[in-house]
């Protein structure tokens, strides 16, 4: 019988040090995203790339946003909300 899958048990479900790692490696990643990267990140797409890279103004986006998206829709990614 061949051996499991990294990370997996041999019934196919993933490990307690798989779960942990993967654990880990999500903290780690959310780390870089404090109030000041944020409010950064804010600044960088909704007052600069939006209008100068886009073309298109930030309330238009939303607004584009809130007519569209519906409660089946999901969005995910960096933002303040």
């Amino acid at each position: 019988m061949s051996e499991p899958a990294r990370g997996l048990s041999s019934s196919g479900s993933h490990s307690s040090t798989a779960t942990r790692s993967a654990s880990a490696s999500s903290h780690a990643g959310q780390a870089i995203y404090t109030p000041l990267t944020l409010a950064l990140y804010d600044i960088v797409v909704l007052q600069l790339s939006n209008p100068l890279i886009w073309r298109c103004a930030t309330k238009r986006i939303l607004a584009l946003y809130d007519r569209y998206a519906t409660d089946n829709h999901l969005d995910v990614g960096v933002g303040t909300g």
